[in-house]
């Protein structure tokens, strides 16, 4: 296993904040927030980091009920662990086209990586994308 480098200080509610900040001010549609949680810290760049205590915040808000999460693309493996469906982002611009609806990961896909299916409708914190509610495995 890989091992992280979570930054000590920084903030794991950064990236849910100005997401919330965003739907607030009608740059998101609200109702794209529900049923998401989201754990990163958030770079002046715009970059999505690992932050500090991500495992443990992860595991707090799977106990909470929240089932799924986006976390930056190099901790999908620590939030898997929790018991949550991990979504990996890069950037802020990720997050939200993934709360959207508007973002795919075909790196991420087992529908998509194995090659026999088509790119289709991503999956969304909201739901699964047509394919994954037909019955195929799950893409997270």
């Amino acid at each position: 296993m890989m091992e992280r480098t979570y930054a000590r200080g920084s903030s794991t509610a950064a990236l849910a904040i100005a997401c919330t900040v965003l739907a607030a001010a009608g740059q998101l549609p609200s109702e794209c927030l529900a049923g998401a949680a989201m754990v990163g810290e958030l770079g002046l760049d715009g970059g999505v980091r690992v932050p500090y205590g991500l495992p443990g915040t992860v595991r707090a808000i799977a106990a909470g009920g929240t089932t799924t999460v986006l976390v930056p693309n190099s901790a999908v493996e620590d939030a898997v662990t929790a018991g949550v469906r991990a979504i990996g982002v890069g950037s802020l611009d990720e997050a939200l086209a993934v709360l959207a609806g508007q973002w795919h990961h075909p790196q991420d896909c087992a529908h998509c990586s194995d090659g026999q299916v088509a790119p289709h409708q991503p999956c969304t914190p909201a739901g699964l994308c047509p394919t994954c509610q037909s019955g195929s495995p799950a893409p997270f």
